[in-house]
């Protein structure tokens, strides 16, 4: 399986693509599902400074027998556009995840080339459809989350339930990317989410329709060993991505006395932004 990460459209200053700052946390847990499966995996992030030459010789070496790229609306000129490259070039059925195939579902189907699609949470829909193109008659129809094309036909399977264990899910590996490209690897920084879903309905905020309204927390317990495992790697900040880390404030105090009582020397931020209402002096 090779992961694709198209750039991200920056519409300040002349609509342009840009080079992420950080890793991309979602295709990490991806990849820790599909390796902890058996399954092989390659990145490629488009806007690392690699060109669409070098991505080719990837695909012509490696030889992925899925290739996937996530997409966000931002992204979605790239993305397009390397689906479109991406297909005249070889037969390697393509899957497409991410925040935008959310929002628009089958739309994505029709506005490009793609054989498939994930809506909502992936990481068991992607090994599960990694294991369905292993077989020698492959059927698609019980992929919950999955939309797929069948004799010209897109068919959209049903939603699968939110996952409410985020425990079991191994933690997000981050090796494969030429993180040195990234500004936040001079800092030994990585992103982190402790919790999936936001119980409030803000205008301006799109996680309620890809992650629901639902609050599903990991335990306290199983943030600090990851937290320990990337500190391992040499990893020292952390970035917290939850939209919500502070609605349990009982468990976001046990994490924090967690690292403290460890006397790991790391930093934190909650860039993604604490709501106010939730925290305390």
């Amino acid at each position: 399986d090779g992961i694709l990460i198209p750039k991200n459209k920056f519409a300040f200053f002349g609509y342009r693509g840009v080079s992420p700052t950080f890793p991309h946390l979602g295709v990490a847990y991806l990849a820790g599902m599909l390796e902890q499966e058996g399954v092989k995996v390659r990145f490629f992030d488009d806007g690392s400074g690699q060109t669409h030459d070098d991505l080719f010789k990837l695909i012509e070496e490696f030889k992925p027998d899925l290739i996937g790229m996530t997409v966000y609306t931002l992204s979605r000129p790239f993305a397009y556009e390397l689906i479109e490259k991406i297909k005249r070039k070889t037969n390697t059925p393509i899957v497409l995840g991410g925040a935008h195939i959310t929002t628009i579902k089958k739309e994505v189907l029709q506005e490009t080339k793609a054989d498939f699609a994930i809506k909502y949470e992936g990481e068991y829909a992607l090994t599960e459809l990694c294991n369905e193109l292993k077989s020698q008659k492959p059927s698609f129809e019980s992929i919950k989350n999955l939309i797929w094309r069948n004799n010209g036909n897109i068919i959209e399977n049903p939603d699968r339930p939110y996952l409410m264990d985020l425990d079991k899910l191994p933690f997000p590996q981050f090796d494969h990317y030429e993180i040195r490209v990234h500004p936040s690897y001079g800092e030994k920084i990585v992103p982190l989410i402790t919790s999936r879903g936001c119980p409030f309905g803000c205008n301006f905020c799109s996680v309620k329709l890809y992650m629901g309204r639902g609050f599903r927390k990991r335990s306290s317990k199983n943030v600090f060993e990851e937290i320990r495992y990337q500190y391992e790697k040499s990893y020292h900040q952390f970035d917290f991505n939850d939209d919500c880390f502070t609605l349990d404030k009982k468990r976001a105090e046990e994490i924090l006395d967690l690292i403290i009582s460890s006397g790991m020397k790391i930093r934190f931020q909650f860039y993604n932004g604490l709501r106010a209402d939730t925290v305390d002096p």
